[in-house]
């Protein structure tokens, strides 16, 4: 799976954008794919079902499971998410892009709260867990 997607965004010089907002009432994720070619604009939405947006923007162009992708940011905003809810509550907002660097995934995390913006970057999943997990363990609240 990561090969392919990492193929796919190489061809399509393209960023893979997942939020979850917890300061929405509704449509509470937001999966885009963002074309660095400025004139060919964004694929994407906001949803309740980020599967089904990522099913939308995929479909017939890579062989890339929903699940596949999914799992991605599953396993990093379920963990981050339960910790930010212990430290501030349930309305932080969780970006992670993924994007082609250097022949490799890149992951880039921003973590926002009422208390806390902070952001950092990873080269492999559990990195970036480690990496969001550390400053929510060390930030100290306002």
């Amino acid at each position: 799976m990561f090969q392919k997607l990492l193929k796919f965004l190489e061809e399509t010089n393209s960023i893979l954008l997942i939020k979850y907002d917890g300061e929405r009432e509704k449509n509470k994720y937001t999966v885009k794919l963002i074309y660095n070619d400025l004139r060919l604009g964004s694929l994407g939405k906001d949803s309740d079902e980020p599967q089904d947006v990522i099913k939308g923007i995929f479909h017939n162009q890579v062989e890339i499971s929903v699940n596949d992708a999914l799992s991605i940011y599953r396993k990093i905003a379920d963990i981050i998410k339960q910790a930010l809810d212990l430290k501030y509550g349930s309305e932080s907002i969780i970006t992670i892009t993924i994007k082609k660097e250097n022949n490799c995934l890149s992951y880039n995390f921003y973590v926002q709260s009422k208390d806390i913006t902070k952001h950092g970057s990873a080269v492999n999943l559990d990195d970036l867990v480690l990496g969001i997990i550390t400053i929510i363990s060390t930030e100290t609240s306002i």
